[in-house]
């Protein structure tokens, strides 16, 4: 609601049915919107206020003198200026800092507004509905950091060049700056962030690769996995978590004929990967990928043991870099090792590696299929993968370990079986390949080819 303390906005407020639609029409008479404070939720505002108006933006912070609550009144108390206020509603203890905000606005004789965002955003709603979609049909799909782009492989594209109308919602604004180039008459990027997801009412279908909530529950929406292991779910588990959308599957060993809500596209991911490997190689390093401090804990002596004999390729997780722990445990490795630190796995940390050696990553499914070389699956070691999802591997495609005890004196007997049977895991793998995994390399082909057929798009 628009508080207004001491002062009135020069607005004749007879024509208009509520507060929020006298500030779109203040909004669009000036260039200037003031946000107050400057947080991620803030400048998520201000995208959205410059979508709508292509307004210009100034943020009041109070971590600032020159950019605090009491500079902003001191120089426009005259003006009528209205605040638009942004605090996240993930906030701890959201209610009381949210009263304090307007407490201080109040005593400043600030006017401001506490819904500004969620009135705008469904502002931008109306907008996609009417001037994008408009009596065609568009299909929503949900980008995010950590494997969504991957994930949702080149299905945009593929709908694109059948001339369907696709909407990449991005819910953090690296992976917005990174697909806006995009924008087009038939594509168009948004920056949404997740929290406010539930406002998205908009599409004939809808693809997501993390669950959310909606307050109108989508048309069609379907799960596709950010990970391998995502696709992979089977019939105690499906109907429970996925429950009100269909799902998309990678392999035969997923749930498949049981439950009619599956779809068995393949992992997207494949897509992207393969169009950048032009051969796996036969390599002489090992490969290993902790997923957590506590594996490479475990894992530090094992990698100690390897690097008598063998180069290693040690995947780095970003949130280490913090981590006082894991500069001591590099400090400690003697030999050659090489740090592959890059957000997805460089493609010569496939090619140059022989097998890979992790825990519960979802790698352990991905690396054998598309490098033609084995995985050693260690145990999880926190029973972290939620019980009714795969955690071992096909022992056609690597080998499974039930045990942390005896691997550091085993690990080098292990990876010399390994490099002398390289040809025989290899055949392997490809004949699990061809028999179990739904169109390898193909996936967002043959997603888009189905959305079109099935939702007559």
């Amino acid at each position: 609601m628009l508080k207004s303390a001491n002062k009135l906005c020069n607005i004749n407020i007879g024509f208009y049915e509520s507060n929020l639609e006298i500030l779109a029409v203040f909004s669009e008479l000036t260039m200037t919107k003031y946000i107050y404070p400057a947080g991620v939720t803030g400048h998520y505002l201000a995208w959205v206020m410059r979508f709508l108006y292509r307004c210009e933006i100034e943020f009041i912070d109070d971590c600032n003198e020159a950019t605090s609550l009491e500079a902003f009144a001191k120089k426009n108390y005259s003006k009528g200026a209205i605040v638009h206020l942004a605090l996240s509603t993930l906030a701890d203890n959201y209610d009381s800092k949210l009263a304090n905000m307007k407490q201080r606005l109040e005593q400043l004789g600030i006017t401001y507004e506490d819904k500004s965002l969620e009135w705008h955003i469904q502002k931008v709603c109306d907008k996609i509905k009417q001037e994008f979609i408009g009596d065609e049909k568009a299909v929503v799909m949900f980008f995010s950091r950590g494997g969504s782009v991957k994930g949702l492989g080149f299905v945009h594209k593929e709908l694109l060049n059948r001339g369907i109308k696709v909407i990449l919602i991005c819910t953090d604004m690296l992976t917005y700056e990174s697909l806006k180039k995009d924008n087009s008459k038939k594509c168009l990027v948004l920056y949404w962030l997740a929290p406010y997801v539930k406002y998205v009412d908009f599409g004939e279908v809808v693809l997501e690769t993390i669950h959310f909530d909606y307050n109108t529950p989508p048309k069609n929406l379907i799960y596709v996995g950010h990970n391998y292991g995502a696709y992979n779910v089977t019939d105690t588990y499906a109907p429970v978590f996925f429950s009100g959308c269909h799902v998309c599957i990678a392999d035969k060993e997923c749930l498949y004929g049981e439950w009619e809500k599956c779809i068995p596209s393949g992992y997207i991911g494949f897509d992207v990967m393969l169009n950048k490997m032009n051969s796996a190689g036969g390599g002489n390093s090992v490969l290993v990928a902790p997923y957590n401090m506590e594996e490479l804990r475990l894992m530090t002596p094992m990698i100690q043991k390897i690097l008598t004999k063998y180069k290693v390729i040690l995947r780095q997780r970003y949130e280490w870099l913090e981590m006082s722990e894991y500069m001591e445990c590099l400090k400690g490795l003697r030999g050659d090792l090489c740090i592959d630190a890059s957000e997805s796995f460089l493609v010569s940390s496939y090619q140059e590696s022989f097998c890979l050696i992790c825990g519960i990553t979802s790698t352990k499914f991905t690396y054998p299929l598309l490098s033609g070389k084995p995985v050693i699956v260690l145990p999880d070691i926190e029973n972290r993968v939620a019980k009714d999802i795969r955690r071992e591997v096909n022992n056609m495609i690597g080998i499974n370990l039930d045990s942390y005890e005896n691997v550091e004196n085993r690990i080098l007997e292990i990876l010399e079986e390994i490099q002398a049977n390289a040809k025989s895991w290899n055949n392997k793998i490809q004949k699990y390949r061809d028999e179990n995994v739904y169109n390898f390399g193909t996936a967002s082909q043959w997603l888009a080819d189905y959305l079109v057929a099935k939702y007559h798009l």
